[in-house]
């Protein structure tokens, strides 16, 4: 999704501003992704109370349900 909203940012600074992107965007990207195991943080979550795994939930259900409707 950012990706596209980059090419869309970019499209419009061509469209509008008549420069073009590569003049302030890197030209490469830098790796900030890191892609980890995340099996000792499932097995930690499969253990708490399936009660507390939905509060959060609930709590964004009870704010919607305070929100007016137009």
């Amino acid at each position: 999704m950012e990706l596209e909203h980059l090419h869309t940012a970019c499209d419009l600074m061509r469209r509008h501003d008549g420069r073009d992107p590569a003049d302030i965007l890197l030209l490469k990207l830098p790796n900030v992704l890191t892609l980890e195991p995340n099996k000792q943080y499932l097995h930690e979550d499969a253990g708490r109370d399936p009660r507390q795994r939905g509060a959060a939930q609930r709590a964004r259900r009870d704010v919607r349900a305070r929100i007016p409707r137009w």
